[in-house]
């Protein structure tokens, strides 16, 4: 996420998104794309609160 909570043109920031000719700002997506769901190390959904070490514990 890059914090951004605006977006801008040519000449002024600061403004509501979305500005036309001005399209896909990063203020428009708030986390820019990225998806934050935690992993273990093979690449399994963990729940928020559990670290890695505990999936095998998790879904016994």
């Amino acid at each position: 996420m890059t914090g951004i909570s605006t977006c801008s043109n040519e000449t002024e920031n600061g403004l509501p998104c979305p500005v036309a000719d001005f399209p896909e700002q990063d203020a428009e997506f708030g986390s820019n794309g990225f998806d934050f769901t935690k992993l273990d190390a093979a690449g399994n959904e963990l729940l928020a609160f559990l670290s890695s070490d505990d999936f095998s514990v998790a879904f016994l």
